[in-house]
């Protein structure tokens, strides 16, 4: 969970399945239980590419979390608010 009105680092190093999320990037909304997701740095399992998801490339905000895709390939996996709040928190620094 993210506790900064600013885009920030929000989580590292998290396992969904057919990802790796090296470091998430939210912005808070009005709820400071639910961070708004405006990017990710991954890695693919399927190709063994690393990649920067954002809306509208790779990344899909849905209700209850975010729908992350390859850009590079077809895989894609949608991910559960709950992930990216147990992801360990590090380095809450502005993006900008």
């Amino acid at each position: 969970m993210c506790d900064r009105d600013v885009t920030h680092s929000c989580g590292a190093a998290g396992e969904t399945g057919r990802f790796r999320l090296d470091r998430v990037e939210c912005q808070n909304t009005a709820r400071p239980d639910a961070p708004n997701i405006v990017k990710v740095h991954a890695h693919c399992h399927t190709c063994d590419s690393d990649f920067v998801a954002r809306e509208p490339v790779g990344l899909k905000a849905i209700s209850g979390g975010a729908v992350l895709s390859c850009t590079h390939c077809s895989n894609r996996q949608a991910i559960g608010q709950g992930v990216f709040d147990s992801l360990p928190r590090f380095g809450r620094r502005n993006s900008a």
